[in-house]
């Protein structure tokens, strides 16, 4: 079993530090949206740091299963 390294950043510091980095490599970042919390939570670190960057608006990709609750298109 590997050993655990615990680093000086935090979950939410290294993920604003990836979506950075994709904005340094591509002139367009897109991120995919299905309304659930893991893509609510990435929509909401890389519209942050596309503020901070001054690279709004924030491209955001739904697809439409058409079987998704109504309440979840209505919340996307």
């Amino acid at each position: 079993m590997a050993k655990k390294q615990y680093l000086e950043q935090n979950v939410y510091e290294l993920a604003k530090e990836r979506v950075r980095h994709a904005y340094e490599l591509f002139d367009t970042v897109v991120v995919s949206f299905s309304g659930g919390k893991d893509s609510t939570a990435c929509l909401n670190v890389a519209l942050e740091v596309a503020r901070e960057l001054n690279r709004l608006p924030l491209k955001a990709v739904f697809f439409d299963e058409e079987c998704i609750p109504y309440q979840t298109e209505e919340y996307v």
